[in-house]
């Protein structure tokens, strides 16, 4: 009892140090979006090539430039969607500009007959977001998940306008 009572600032310490660590994947996961490291992509063996048209797809570029909206109009017989987004985008580090690849992976949630998300493209932490400045054509490529176990895939590209 005496070790507690002389360390209780170093426990507490080492208490918030956890649970903020815990609230952190929390949020992570809420977020619904992960960086994925080069060399992970989406496992697409055996799936069927599939059109955008064919899931109704439609890619847009939020008014800001810093986001991708991913809509799917055709969803039925599907069970879920994941999407994976790559591109390149300049990143400065210690006073030196390079060219590098990022990306961004996740689900499209269903809502009222629609399957829809927004890819941020760049980095959140601790509550706050950077965005990349990409420098290349945005690759979409969509995993579709059917009701009768078959799985799909999608590719399409959208650009982004640099100012």
């Amino acid at each position: 009892m005496e070790f507690i009572k002389k360390n209780a600032l170093i426990i507490g310490v080492i208490v918030v140090v956890i649970l903020g660590i815990g609230g952190y994947f929390v949020w992570l996961r809420s977020q619904n979006q992960v960086i994925r490291p080069k060399g992970q992509e989406l496992e697409l063996q055996n799936a069927k090539q599939m059109s955008p048209s064919d899931i109704g797809l439609e890619l847009t570029l939020r008014s800001d430039n810093k986001a991708v909206i991913i809509k799917a109009t055709k969803i039925d017989g599907i069970k879920s969607f994941e999407y994976e987004l790559t591109y390149d985008a300049k990143v400065t580090e210690d006073g030196e500009t390079v060219t590098v690849p990022k990306g961004v992976i996740g689900e499209l949630r269903v809502r009222g007959g629609v399957a829809s998300a927004e890819a941020f493209l760049g980095t959140c932490s601790a509550n706050v977001c950077k965005d990349d400045k990409v420098v290349s054509n945005i690759k979409v490529v969509i995993k579709v998940n059917f009701e009768n176990g078959e799985i799909g895939a999608v590719e399409d590209m959208i650009s982004i306008e640099n100012e």
